[in-house]
């Protein structure tokens, strides 16, 4: 389960919600039924932002040599090397350089994986998170 914030509009003004749910839908399903509101009202829903230590203990499971010492040292890199951006309202884009390119990954925290992006992928968030090989 994931915490997810969800914005409503309110008769007195816009409120925030905390909810644990397993998908962005189930968060703002639980909103909406307890505050007994339309789903009209929904300003937004994300994920609460994740930290690079965060993710790291969440895919322990899934990715359990990603972030261990001697992979980070292989690549001489370091967990604060590590930068997380949000990627929609439900991911997350890690990143960090080393001295031959970028690691990069996308996670998501309804299935705890780290995804590889795409060659595609990888070029265009190079050039919107200014990133790039040397």
């Amino acid at each position: 389960m994931t915490k997810v914030i969800v914005k409503l509009k309110h008769d007195t003004g816009t409120i925030k919600i905390s909810v644990w749910a397993n998908s962005i839908e189930e968060a703002v399903n639980k909103v909406l039924q307890s505050e007994n509101a339309p789903s009209s009202s929904v300003i937004y829903a994300k994920v609460t932002p994740h930290t690079i230590h965060d993710i790291k203990r969440e895919t322990a499971e899934s990715s359990p040599y990603f972030f261990s010492t001697q992979t980070l040292k292989f690549f001489k890199q370091k967990l604060s090397s590590f930068s997380v951006k949000r990627y929609g309202n439900d991911k997350f884009y890690i990143y960090a350089n080393y001295p031959r390119g970028t690691t990069q990954r996308i996670y998501n925290p309804f299935t705890k994986e780290l995804e590889r992006l795409n060659e595609q992928k990888e070029i265009q968030m190079n050039k919107k998170y200014h990133t790039y090989f040397y």
